[in-house]
């Protein structure tokens, strides 16, 4: 019974939640003209890779990348921004099966480049690396569009939730400084198996705001300390606890140990106020 009532009660706390909280900054891809600190020519030299750690994964299962950058040329490039998911430097574009690229929206990417005082500098044939995560997307609202504005963004843009909602082949390719693009990688989506996966995956494409929580550590409504928000935490931990052999289990206990150290941050900075 009490397995029964548990996403129940999950669903109950999300509808109740009503403070928003700021989960990402937006702001504009930084364009290629603001490039400043190497030529074009030096640029054109850059190369940037992307990776998936498996090919395989199930449905609604944070998707992990390592994107890679390389100096081809034989001249030292100083950088414009770091490399880095999220600061103004790297694009995702996502293909289900044979349709078109589309752009992902998840938290942290597209959004403002951040300025450094020392920018970084990549030597003749050095590389850096980062690596992040796929999984919720912020779709555009479809209720405040026309047709003719939805269509087009549609076309452009990745409109659903869940970046990739359904099983099948997807490709994955990276966009550096806007224009330097990443030979494509190829993964595969399936249907949960088993019943531990079945029925999380349920509570994920019913509420995609857990989607968001699973990647990220994050909520999309409530405040970080707000009763609601924990009580919220606390019954998805018990919900994941009765489905401990699930593949999103993992990555659930690691949300809620990045949500509870968040928490305890940012008490203890407001007691030293």
């Amino acid at each position: 019974m009490l397995q029964r009532l548990v996403p129940v009660l999950i669903s109950a706390v999300l509808a109740v939640l009503s403070t928003p909280l700021s989960v990402w900054t937006l702001g504009l891809f930084m364009p290629v003209t603001q490039l400043s600190a190497a030529s074009a020519n030096e640029m054109n030299s850059l190369a940037v890779t992307i990776q998936s750690d498996k090919q395989n994964f199930v449905l609604g299962e944070p998707i992990s990348l390592m994107f890679k950058v390389v100096n081809n040329s034989k001249a030292v490039i100083e950088l414009p921004g770091l490399i880095r998911v999220g600061e103004g430097t790297l694009a995702l574009r996502i293909s289900f099966e044979s349709g078109p690229y589309r752009l992902y929206r998840g938290p942290g990417w597209y959004v403002s480049g951040r300025r450094t005082r020392t920018p970084p500098i990549l030597m003749p044939g050095g590389s850096t690396e980062t690596r992040d995560t796929v999984l919720h997307n912020r779709a555009t609202k479809r209720g405040t569009l026309n047709d003719q504005t939805r269509e087009r963004i549609v076309a452009n843009e990745i409109d659903t939730e869940i970046a990739l909602p359904k099983p099948g082949r997807y490709r994955l390719k990276a966009i550096l400084f806007s224009e330097i693009e990443s030979p494509p990688v190829e993964i595969q989506i399936t249907e949960p198996q088993t019943t531990d996966d079945i029925e999380i995956w349920k509570v994920i494409s019913n509420q995609p705001e857990y989607a968001l929580f699973m990647q990220s550590g994050d909520l999309l409504q409530g405040t970080l300390t707000d009763q609601r928000t924990k009580d919220m935490v606390d019954a998805l931990e018990t919900f994941i606890n009765f489905h401990s052999a699930s593949t999103y289990t993992p990555h659930f206990r690691a949300a809620i140990g990045k949500h509870r150290a968040d928490v305890e941050r940012y008490l203890n900075a407001t007691k030293l106020k």
